[in-house]
């Protein structure tokens, strides 16, 4: 391996995926559920989220193309 990784392959990314999904549902309003059950989503894919991307950020070895 030549110390590179694909952009999808990066846990920072995967995490900022995720937040992105959450704001464009904050945004656009969707209570995907019922709004208890999206809350509940939004809030726990918010956390897993932003701990994917702290987490990424402080393993990470290889650049990414």
């Amino acid at each position: 391996m030549d110390g590179t990784k694909l952009w999808y392959q990066s846990t920072t990314i995967q995490g900022g995926i995720i937040n992105l999904l959450v704001f464009v549902d904050l945004m656009l309003d969707l209570k995907i559920g019922g709004e208890t059950i999206n809350s509940l989503i939004v809030g726990v894919f918010g956390v897993i989220g932003l701990a994917m991307v702290a987490y990424g950020r402080i393993k990470a070895k290889t650049v990414i193309k």
